[in-house]
Order: structure tokens, then sequence, then C-alpha cells
């Protein structure tokens, strides 16, 4: 047997498992399966989909590592194969290849299905600006990343990412906050539809208070036209309609920017730390500095998670959830009590539900009682069945309708910083 035929024979070998896969893969029917089945097969399909990431991560890495001896092409040309794939998804992939040799147990809970791909782009992100030096101390906290990319949601893990990142080069963010003022910009230009158009990008500052001003603008237009003859919709339109107000307004006078922030009682008194909290109540990260300056002019609301500060427990006097209780929980959550989805698409749930029932005189309208859910998440806990408990340290357990625990998941601004939801 000639060498060229042992490798042929060696390279059928290996590839062997995966013809068996594609064809029964390709032999699965799902045209008699129930709901219940259907959901187990996505989870399945969820982690075939992570294992055949990892691999594609491996060959990725062995192209890499042959091309360093001049014996084959570099990791983006053999991912895009005879042209398979495009280049951006080829590149996307060689990324995400040398995210897991810089980070090899990250790439290994990849090729087990224990983490996604999109953890994995997370870190390749994270890494992407950083020295040598600065990707070796990043390296350094990879136990700790790769436990949290196995326990968080991909939105979640890219702040804890973004945070290790920040850690390695020493700086807290500052010099993110800096590269992100210097690339903000604005373009306009007029169409040949006659229309004028715009585009830009801003800091994660800037674009809180941009994005906060037209939304309070849009909303007080709509609610000033109630009544009227011709009452406003919040929409697109009347959106562009609140801008043009707010720029044509700015001569009258300086106004103070309104942000509202989320900081850590700890960063606000000692510094950042490891843990600490500073971002826009939608999730964005903020620099503990420009944090410090805002507050230099700013109104400052304390919200206190007990009954010693805000009235954030009314009891039963009131059925839905008081501005400050709102307050309260945006300073819990970033996202649904229950899934990933932003806490900005939530509405407060009441635990045990506040109409009185033949079982129940009702809940309360406090805190310990409610959870954000999203439009989905509420559906499942009032019409799908699914039963919700809350435990003391704010743990969310979600029984099936058949009583069986579904999950456990723990909202991300606590100081343990939260964990995944937890599938049974």
């Amino acid at each position: 047997m000639t060498a060229t035929t042992t490798a042929s024979v060696r390279t059928a070998d290996t590839t062997q498992p995966l013809d068996v896969l594609i064809a029964r893969v390709q032999a699965c029917d799902v045209s008699d399966m129930d709901s219940e089945r259907l959901r187990d097969t996505t989870t399945r399909v969820r982690q075939l989909e992570r294992s055949l990431a990892g691999l594609t991560a491996r060959i990725g890495q062995r192209a890499s590592e042959l091309s360093s001896l001049g014996s084959g092409p570099d990791a983006n040309e053999a991912l895009r194969g005879g042209g398979e794939v495009s280049a951006k998804t080829a590149r996307s992939e060689a990324r995400r290849s040398k995210a897991a040799t810089t980070l090899p147990k990250i790439g290994d809970a990849l090729s087990s299905g224990e983490t996604s791909a999109e953890h994995v782009d997370a870190v390749a992100d994270a890494l992407s600006g950083l020295s040598d030096d600065e990707a070796a101390n990043f390296a350094e906290g990879q136990d700790e990343l790769c436990a949290d990319a196995k326990r968080l949601p991909p939105e979640v893990f890219r702040k804890k990412a973004k945070a290790l990142a920040e850690r390695a080069r020493g700086d807290h963010g500052r010099k993110t906050a800096k590269q992100q003022r210097e690339a903000s910009e604005f373009k306009s230009w007029t169409g040949r539809d006659g229309m004028g158009h715009f585009r830009g990008s801003l800091d994660s500052e800037r674009f809180a208070a941009f994005v906060g001003a037209i939304d309070r603008q849009t909303a007080s237009m709509a609610n000033d036209s109630v009544g009227g003859p011709e009452p406003l919709r919040k929409d697109s339109n009347l959106a562009a309609a609140a801008l043009c107000e707010l720029v044509a307004s700015a001569n009258g006078g300086r106004r103070r920017t309104h942000i509202s922030l989320v900081v850590d009682h700890d960063t606000t008194t000692t510094g950042r730390h490891d843990h600490s909290v500073c971002e826009t109540s939608d999730g964005r990260p903020i620099n503990p500095d420009a944090a410090d300056r805002l507050a230099c002019d700013a109104v400052i609301q304390k919200v206190l998670l007990d009954t010693r500060g805000l009235p954030i427990d009314v009891g039963r006097k009131y059925r839905t959830a008081t501005d400050a209780q709102w307050v309260a929980l945006t300073a819990i959550y970033s996202t649904c009590g229950m899934c990933d989805r932003s806490i900005e698409w939530c509405q407060a749930h009441h635990i045990i539900e506040w109409a009185p029932t033949r079982h129940s005189p009702g809940g309360p309208t406090d805190l310990d009682n409610l959870v954000p859910l999203c439009s989905h998440c509420h559906h499942l806990a009032h019409e799908g069945g699914y039963t919700l408990k809350l435990l003391p340290d704010r743990t969310l357990e979600v029984h099936r309708p058949d009583g069986t625990l579904w999950q456990q998941h723990r909202p991300d601004r606590l100081p343990d910083r939260g964990r995944r939801p937890h599938h049974n």
C-alpha cells in the first residue's frame, strides 16, 4: 500500500463518523413529533451545533499550525474550502479558532457542547485590540470565564468577557471608552428621493442620552395628544418628529443630560473592582470615570431593595407595580427573569397572582412578589400552565405544567453576577 493510499484510508476512517452523522440527521423525521419532543429535539440539535462549531474551531487551529510550517493555506482559506461558505463566515470561524487557541478550555467547552459559538465569539471580540501581554493576562482568567460561559446566556457573558479584557488592560475600560468616543461619527446626505438621510454611531454614554431623550419626547408627545382630535401613536414617524423638536429647542438653553445608570455601592464609594456594576439601565457598560463626571451635575436617586427607602412594598393597595418598584427591578435585572430578552421588553409579574381566587387571597404588590417577564415568558406563566417560585435569594424556579422543574434563574445584576438558566 502506497503512502498516498494509506493517507486516504486514514482520512476516510476519521471522517466516516461525520458521514454517518450527516445521514442520520437527514433521516430525522419531525412530522409526528409533539411539542415536548420538538423541544427535546431542538435541545439536542443545539448541542450538536455547538459540537460541530467546536470541530470547525479545531480545523482552523490545525490549519494555522500547518500554515505556520508552510504546509498549507491559513485558517481563513482552509475554512472557506471550495467556496462552501462566504469569506465573512470563514473569517468569523477563523477568529473563533484563534480564541479557542488562546483559551483552550473555552474551545473544549464548545466541542463538548457545554457552551455555544456565540460565547466563543464574545471571547474573540474581547481579545481584539489586546496586546500579546494583555492577551496573556486575559487568558489567566479562563477558568472563571469558562465557568461563566457554561452558565450565562451569551448577552450577559459578553459583558463578563469585556470586563475581563478591561482588567487585562488594567484601565477599567478607559481605553475602550476613549476608542468609542473617537470612533463616534455622524453623516448626513440628501437622497435622490429628496429625503434627508443620516446615520452614525456613538459611544455608550452619549448613545444612552440620545436614545433616552428621543424616547421621552416621543412618549410626551403621544401622551399630550390623548383626547385631542388626532391622537398620536408612538412609532418611528413620531420618534422622528420628537428628534426634530429636541433639535429645534436645543438653542433655548443648556439642559441636564438624563441618563439612568445602575452602579453598585462599592464602585461609587471605593472605586472599580472585579465585579463592578456600572452600566445604563438597558445594560450598556459605562466607564466609572464617566459615571463620576455625570454625577457632578445629576439628580441621584437612591434605590434600596427593602422597605427602608423608596416605597417598593405597597401590599394590596395597588395592582400595578409602582414607578419606584420598577426602578428597583431594573437595578436587579437587565433581562427577563426567565430568559435573556432585555428588561425594556418586560412587565412586572406577580409570583402569587394579585387577584384573589378560591385557593388564594391574592398576592401583594411587593418587590419579593414581583419579577420582570417578557411577553413570551409572561404567557407561559399565565396561559402556558408554568408555575414560578421566587426564593429568598431571588432564584426563580420555573416548573412545567406537569410539576417538574424546568429551570432555575438568577438575575444578573446581583452580587454573584447571576446564573445561566439551568434546565432539567
